[in-house]
């Protein structure tokens, strides 16, 4: 059958899939890594749902959080009554 072709090139847990990452631990997702954080490439940006915009305003990616926080507090203060915030 064709089907069985298919699920034999197709591997869930192969060295590419996000299923390898979580029962490894070798990407960011939760559940990885050995708590220390080391592993985290994270990605913080300012968002505010005060903004009128569908979706609110959202910064640019940062690399850290202080970064972003840098942005929110920017916002706020050219937009008083805005509480943008790091996520």
């Amino acid at each position: 059958m064709p089907g069985d072709e298919i699920d034999k090139m197709v591997d869930p847990f192969d060295k590419h899939s996000m299923a390898h990452k979580w029962k490894h631990g070798t990407g960011t997702e939760a559940g990885g890594g050995d708590g220390t954080g080391e592993q985290f490439t994270g990605v913080y940006f300012a968002s505010c749902q005060d903004c009128p915009q569908a979706g609110g305003w959202i910064g640019p990616n940062r690399p850290t959080r202080e970064q972003a926080q840098a942005d929110a507090d920017a916002h706020n203060e050219g937009h008083p009554g805005h509480r943008a915030g790091v996520v």
